[in-house]
């Protein structure tokens, strides 16, 4: 019986309600629950659900309330879930809103390192030091993304029919004191902290005559110079942690 309740909670149209069970009482359910998710969903893609309005936001929730099967029971995880739906299922967005995927995802990072678990004190390094003669430390808690489309400009007066020819390159961090905050970057910032976070152990000076000679850079002296101020920039907000 709990089994044939759930089926028919989650989608009436096509699984009966068991027997027994008053009629009144099951439309109290079936409003309180899709209610429910529809609100911490809600919650989750404010910007998403603007753009999509009620209507058509409460039927992307209902199909997913109806159709997909979680991987968790934890609820601050419903979130993940429906970004998983909307990524399995472009045939319910992608032809009417071609950025839909990558502007949830953006709004789900934001949850995501909200409740990480991990912490910067966890992280062995020394917060002063030469980021130049030293290793810098990435932050665990600073995530790069990259978007065919500008995620963070999207809103109900701008939504793009096509992604335009430069990828959006961001950094979206938590830092010491618990706020999550976004940095757009770049393709040469982006590339110059993927390369300290994906090939560590190498001094700041060493990684920014490496990204110099890559780049073609004519001085590389003077690149070294403006890279550094990148670099303390990024001490300062939490990006870098230190030196290790």
């Amino acid at each position: 019986m709990t089994r044939q309740l759930a089926a028919h909670l989650r989608d009436p149209s096509q699984h009966p309600a068991p027997e027994g069970i008053e009629d009144r009482r099951l439309r109290i359910y079936r409003r309180l629950f899709i209610g429910n998710v529809r609100s911490l969903l809600e919650g989750n893609f404010p910007v998403a659900a603007k753009i999509l309005g009620e209507h058509e936001f409460a039927t992307l929730v209902r199909r997913f309330y109806s159709e997909h099967a979680s991987h968790t029971p934890y609820f601050p995880e419903i979130a993940r879930e429906m970004l998983r739906f909307i990524e399995e299922n472009p045939d319910c967005w992608a032809e009417r809103w071609p950025y839909l995927y990558e502007l949830m995802h953006y709004e789900w990072v934001e949850l995501a390192l909200g409740i990480s678990s991990e912490e910067i004190d966890q992280v062995e390094h020394r917060r002063e030091g030469d980021l130049l003669g030293e290793v810098p430390v990435v932050s665990p808690l600073a995530w790069r993304l990259a978007y065919h489309y500008p995620v963070e400009q999207l809103s109900v007066d701008y939504t793009p029919s096509e992604a335009p020819p430069e990828p959006t390159f961001l950094v979206v961090w938590r830092d010491r004191e618990d706020k999550v905050r976004f940095l757009k970057l770049n393709p040469l910032s982006a590339q110059l902290i993927a390369n300290l976070a994906e090939q560590p152990g190498h001094s700041g000076k060493d990684q920014l005559l490496a990204l110099a000679q890559a780049t073609g850079a004519p001085d590389p002296e003077a690149f070294v110079q403006a890279g550094l101020g990148m670099l303390e920039d990024w001490r300062s907000r939490d990006i870098i942690l230190g030196v290790a």
